[in-house]
Formats: C-alpha cells, sequence, structure tokens
C-alpha cells in the first residue's frame, strides 16, 4: 500500500493490482468511460469525487498521478491463479476443488445470475462477489447448509476480498458451470464460450 496526504489527512491506497479490492474494481469498471486521476483516487480512498476535485493538493500531478500509473497496465481476469486457501470475514478455509459436487441451490442461483450479467458491460464485476459469496457461503456455517440470505449478505463481505483472490474463484464456477451446462461435453469448452466468459 502506498500512503498519501489529502489536507492533513494520510490515507493508504493500492500500490498494484494486488492490492485492489473488488469493490474498486467495480467502481472502476463502472467509470471506465470517465477514468482520470482524481476519479480513481476518489475511488481508492473513498472520498466524494466532487468533493476531492475542490481539494487543494499540493504538486498533485507530481506527486500522486505516479504513483497511480499502475492502473496503465490491465489486469487480465482470466489469467489470474487460483490459491489454495481463501479468506473471507476473517476466515481462511481451503478453496473448494469440484464445483460438481456443490448443492442444487447454489447452481439455480448461478444460473440466475449469470442471466443477469450477461451482455452488461460490467458484468464480469458484478458476478464476481456474488458467485463466491454463493459458493462459500455454506463452507463458512457449522451445519454446512446453503441458504440464499446467507449469500446476499455474505456477498457485502466478498466485495471487501482482494481482486486477485476472488476473481480466481469466481472463474473457477464460472467455467464450470459452462462445463456442467445440460448439453455441454464434460471437460469441453468452445472458443464461443471462453470469449463469452470474458465478457460476462
Amino acid at each position: 500500500m502506498i500512503t498519501i496526504q489529502i489536507e492533513k489527512t494520510a490515507f493508504e491506497i493500492p500500490g498494484s493490482w494486488d492490492e485492489v479490492t473488488v469493490e474498486q474494481y467495480q467502481q472502476m469498471v463502472n467509470h471506465a468511460g470517465d477514468m482520470d486521476p482524481v476519479r480513481l483516487l476518489s475511488i481508492l480512498t473513498k472520498l466524494d469525487f466532487e468533493a476531492l476535485n475542490n481539494c487543494e493538493i499540493p504538486g498533485f500531478i507530481e506527486q500522486v498521478v505516479p504513483v497511480l500509473l499502475w492502473i496503465r497496465e490491465p489486469i487480465e481476469l482470466v489469467k489470474l491463479p487460483r490459491k489454495t486457501h481463501i479468506t473471507i470475514e476473517g476466515k481462511t478455509i481451503p478453496v473448494i476443488a469440484d464445483p460438481g459436487t456443490e448443492r442444487i441451490g447454489q447452481k439455480l442461483k448461478l444460473t440466475k445470475d449469470i442471466a443477469a450479467a450477461e451482455g452488461t458491460p460490467n458484468g464480469m464485476a458484478v458476478l464476481i462477489p456474488k458467485v463466491v459469496a454463493n459458493y462459500y457461503a455454506p463452507h463458512l456455517k457449522e451445519d454446512k447448509k446453503w441458504d440464499e440470505k446467507d449469500v446476499d449478505r455474505l456477498e457485502i463481505a466478498c466485495r471487501q476480498m482482494k481482486l486477485v483472490e476472488a476473481a480466481p474463484e469466481a472463474n473457477f464456477f464460472l467455467l464450470g458451470y459452462i462445463k456442467y451446462s445440460p448439453g455441454k461435453k464434460s471437460g469441453s469448452m468452445s472458443s464461443r464460450q471462453e470469449s463469452k466468459l470474458k465478457q460476462v
């Protein structure tokens, strides 16, 4: 993390994609058409954009802009490697090995979430916390039961996860969804389906 000072208040902001949260990434995608250094700084500090635009930051161009240059290197979410463990709400658990062994309710919810996101410009950004919450909610409970109410609550926590940790998990389950969809040969995925996943 990098510390910057804005009107006598110190803020820690990501110094690379490795430190960006899912929520920050979602906002970056939402503002892709009007992104500039002030907008990016607003997203990373949670300061109001208009208020930040009117702040006096001595040497803004010289001091702040250089620490934001990592944004120029695009991140390829589908190429991020999975971890062996993930941390959600302070609990570290092993990653799920096989999406085909999970619950029917999870698969039905994933189908609805994909349908809602398909064709939207920020589909993948929206899906990441939804998919992770959907599949890991029961693994954080003692009874291991899946309940959609738990998923909705956990989605909020999943937005605070690091993007590089959450995105590979979402990719894993989305690819598993394609693999196990009715009419698909197990283990096969066309280039059209891969392209579709990247665009979701």
